[in-house]
């Protein structure tokens, strides 16, 4: 994904970053939440009997967690992504 000048102006501002340097720093501790998530996440998992528990609805659950465990990496893989890009960028320039 290429990430143009105005998309990173637009995501400095969504962020309330002044620089390049900032943005970074704000989307770096917003990756470090999405890893406690992540890690979160995978913990529920751990924590729900293997099997699947029909009248709990276990794979039911399980594949929910799943999901968004995925969805939570690929959301910070986005993230990084964008870090990577205004790595690249000088903003204003």
């Amino acid at each position: 994904m290429r990430t143009g000048d105005y998309e990173l102006d637009l995501w400095a501002d969504a962020l309330g970053a002044e620089s390049d340097d900032e943005a970074r720093s704000v989307l770096r501790r917003l990756g470090s939440r999405f890893v406690i998530l992540e890690e979160d996440l995978q913990e529920l998992l751990d924590l729900i009997p293997a099997g699947g528990i029909e009248a709990n609805r276990g794979d039911d659950i399980v594949t929910c967690l799943s999901r968004a465990s995925a969805d939570v990496e690929e959301a910070g893989t986005h993230l990084d992504d964008i870090a990577r890009a205004f790595e690249r960028h000088e903003r204003g320039a």
